[in-house]
């Protein structure tokens, strides 16, 4: 029920490029150290606050009220998302007060589904439209319509560039395929480029990080 999802930057070591045709969609000592005590205070703030947002315990039992199980297996998940929930809030606080991590949040992200896993590692707000896609079509086609979408440029800035909204299509659509679980839509994909045939028509080139 509670998935924690990896998250990762792109690779960029290429070992092989697959090719596909495409159809275009076109201070003083002082000074410092208040500014330093504020920052720690406003990062302790935001990251106790992400924490709390994205564990949310009133979230959890509305997402299990609507599922159906024997009361035993209820009370287990309950018990076990609660107890996650505090330990991430309580490592939140302590990365946040440290000086010696590099980074005051928790890293790692907490998901319900396969819907929330996807929407959650590429930070996309597709979870309510993957869930409406999967109870109604297979994984593979569910994968082919919002990646259709994505590259469409409906869940990104109006002037996003062709190119980048073709790069989160390809990237989520194998993430669902591959169900989240894997850093392959992250570091197995290192690059993806539009570029021109001899004639003039374009495609779209995946390069594929190895090994």
């Amino acid at each position: 029920m509670t998935t924690i999802v990896p998250t990762a930057t792109t690779a960029s070591n290429s070992d092989s490029e697959h090719e596909y045709d495409i159809q275009s969609a076109d201070n003083n000592d002082n000074n410092n150290d208040n500014n330093n005590n504020n920052n720690n205070s406003n990062n302790t703030t935001s990251s106790n606050k992400d924490r709390t947002e994205m564990m949310n315990r009133d979230d959890v039992k509305h997402k299990l009220a609507g599922l159906e199980m024997p009361d035993a297996y209820r009370l287990y998940y309950t018990n076990l998302s609660n107890e996650t929930t505090e330990i991430f809030e309580r490592v939140a606080a302590a990365k946040a007060k440290s000086r010696i991590d590099s980074i005051d949040v928790v890293e790692p992200k907490i998901a319900f589904d396969l819907s929330d896993r996807v929407s959650k590692m590429h930070e996309i707000d597709i979870a309510e439209p993957l869930r409406k896609l999967l109870s109604s079509n297979t994984k593979e086609l569910s994968a082919l319509l919002l990646s259709r979408e994505i590259a469409l440029g409906k869940y990104q800035k109006e002037d996003a560039p062709l190119e980048e909204r073709l790069d989160l299509a390809v990237r989520v659509g194998l993430a669902i395929v591959t169900e989240g679980v894997t850093m392959a839509p992250l570091q197995g994909i290192s690059d993806v480029v539009i570029k021109e045939n001899r004639d003039g028509t374009r495609y779209l080139s995946i390069s594929i990080a190895g090994p």
